[in-house]
């Protein structure tokens, strides 16, 4: 038991670090300053079984591009739906060895308001440990 909760905290350790890099973001320089823009960034880390989901707040203010990504990691099989603020599926994508057990999807949002991000797990079980990030820029 010991040994599988040190894999798995050692796994997400690894994993999470992930999504730092992947929404990476440098200052634009300009001769005269540095300009900082504020970004709308989230990220979660938790435990799933079946399925779960999130909100995220878009403003066309934040940027015009939606990237959200999906870390399986327990390799699973999940999929990535996200739903704009009328409901209706805006994006989707699914979690498989041919993906490496993530999903990365890079959208161009035309409603603001709150957006949901929902996950499932293919076999309908759990509980497995994932990692989800969305930022829009």
């Amino acid at each position: 038991m010991k040994k599988r909760i040190a894999s798995i905290l050692t796994a997400t350790a690894v994993l999470l670090s992930i999504p730092a890099s992947a929404f990476a973001y440098t200052p634009l320089q300009t001769q005269l300053s540095s300009i900082i823009t504020p970004l709308a960034h989230d990220e979660w880390s938790f435990v799933v079984s079946g399925e779960d989901e999130v909100t995220f707040d878009y403003s066309k203010s934040d940027g015009v591009n939606l990237r959200v990504w999906l870390g399986d990691d327990e390799r699973a099989g999940m999929e990535l739906l996200v739903y704009d603020p009328n409901g209706n599926l805006f994006a989707s994508g699914n979690s498989t060895s041919r993906t490496d057990y993530q999903v990365k999807l890079e959208t161009k949002p035309k409603i603001e308001g709150t957006y949901k991000i929902k996950v499932v797990v293919n076999d309908g079980g759990g509980p497995y440990w994932i990692s989800l990030a969305a930022r829009s820029y």
